[in-house]
């Protein structure tokens, strides 16, 4: 073999592995299959949003008065609904302050009783503790402030000052996705003067917090082929969240 057929073989090699490294060829039998998968996010989102929230201003409020809320849709009751594709836990905050026409600090929030703490129709005013002021007769909104300041735990990860639980709402479209809160609250009538409260004025926000529920597996226990028996089925966790 002459020096120029050698060296004419020798490129001749060289150009097909740079052909094999560039193109990437199979030079042997093969198949492929895929399986394709999606993950959609749930949505949360509560309502009413905060300008459309019952709201309430009292003037000339005396001892024995009563703030009524019991009637859904028909007085300062607030109905909360879920507007999202997830159910959610429900999580109440009370802040309550009171203060004189001075400006100087009051205790009026204790005189106010919290006679009635319902969350679709469930009652919540049994699950707050009624001594954090001193008087545990009854459940002042002092009280109700107090207890209603904590945590939130979610997936083992604490969610600081988002309020007490009060329940859950379902998904959108769902029984339960609708529930109203209702209350009544009394200025008490302690059978002797309160002159030392003419004036005062008491604050008062409710605040609710909708967070998730914890994370769920999903497995062969509750996930649903939709074609069952064919293979190559789609599973869904349709009604599991």
């Amino acid at each position: 073999m002459s020096i120029k057929t050698k060296l004419a073989l020798g490129m001749t090699t060289i150009a097909v592995g740079a052909t094999a490294a560039i193109g990437g060829t199979f030079a042997y039998f093969s198949d492929q299959t895929t399986s394709t998968n999606k993950f959609t996010n749930g949505t949360i989102k509560i309502a009413p949003s905060s300008p459309y929230i019952e709201q309430v201003e009292l003037t000339h409020f005396k001892p024995g008065d009563k703030l009524s809320a019991l009637v859904t849709n028909q007085d300062p009751s607030i109905t909360l609904n879920n507007q999202g594709t997830l159910p959610f836990n429900v999580f109440m905050k009370v802040n309550a302050s009171s203060q004189n026409p001075d400006s100087s600090a009051s205790d009026m929030e204790k005189l106010i009783k919290v006679n009635v703490l319902a969350f679709g129709g469930s009652d919540i005013l049994g699950s707050i503790d009624a001594n954090a002021d001193g008087d545990n007769s009854y459940v002042s909104l002092y009280d109700l402030h107090q207890a209603t300041q904590g945590d939130a735990t979610i997936n083992n990860n604490t969610i600081s000052g988002v309020g007490k639980n009060i329940g859950q709402l379902a998904q959108s479209g769902a029984a339960g996705a609708i529930k109203t809160v209702t209350y009544e609250l009394e200025f008490v009538d302690t059978g002797a003067p309160q002159n030392q409260y003419q004036g005062d004025i008491t604050d008062f926000s409710i605040e609710f917090n909708a967070l998730q529920l914890d994370g769920t597996t999903y497995d062969k226990d509750n996930l649903n082929d939709t074609t069952p028996g064919s293979g190559g089925g789609t599973f869904n966790n349709t009604g599991v969240y």
